[in-house]
This record gives structure tokens, C-alpha cells and sequence, in this order.
């Protein structure tokens, strides 16, 4: 997610780096997520309300970072990051 224009997303429920059933590295030199330039008001997993939040959560493996957050160049901000 990267850019003033981004605004208000959810990443949720998804296997980032590894095969569909968890068990094989398929992962990058990159990050498994990433926020940057401007992005806000972000989600990234749950939102814990206590409803479905076990499905909501990210599995990430096998990157150079699971997640990368970078405020710089207009700033992310007011993003979250639960439950992965």
C-alpha cells in the first residue's frame, strides 16, 4: 500500500510467503506487506471485535520482512497492524 490515495484498506485472512496449505516457504527478498508514502487508516488482520478474528489473521513468512511500515515521504500514519 503506497500513496497518499490510499486510504482505509484491510488485508485480511490471507497466507503471504508460504503455499496454501502453510507447509512450503514460497516466500521473496521483499516485504510479505508493506505501507509507505502517505497510506493511512490502514488494517492489517484483525480487528479484533471478537467475531471471526481467528480467520481475519495473516499468516506471513518466508520475506525479507513480514511487514514493513515507512513514514517517510508523506508519512503513514494511523495504520494497524493485529492479530497475524
Amino acid at each position: 500500500m503506497n500513496g497518499i490515495n490510499v486510504i482505509n484498506n484491510r488485508i485480511s485472512g490471507n497466507i503471504i510467503g508460504l503455499n496454501i496449505t502453510g507447509n512450503a516457504a514460497l516466500g521473496n527478498t521483499q516485504n510479505g506487506v508493506s505501507i509507505a508514502s502517505g497510506a493511512k487508516r490502514n488494517l492489517i488482520g484483525t480487528d479484533g471485535n471478537g467475531t471471526n478474528d481467528y480467520n481475519e489473521r495473516n499468516v506471513i513468512s518466508s520475506n525479507r520482512s513480514g511487514i514493513s511500515i515507512n513514514g517517510s515521504s508523506g508519512g503513514a500514519r494511523e495504520n494497524k497492524v493485529a492479530g497475524n
